[in-house]
């Protein structure tokens, strides 16, 4: 991947930001849903 000028650079790095962000609140999402299921005395918990 060859960045030609500050813009591209600009482009790529957004990009990357958006995918990371959106995976971070992507498993932050499934990290809460087993936390308030755990709090919740594990009801629905699959073993």
């Amino acid at each position: 991947m060859g960045c030609k000028n500050i813009a591209d650079i600009a482009a790529i790095q957004s990009r990357w930001m958006e995918e990371t962000l959106r995976d971070y609140n992507a498993e932050m999402g499934k990290l809460m849903t087993i936390c308030t299921k755990s709090l919740n005395g594990g009801a629905g918990l699959k073993e």
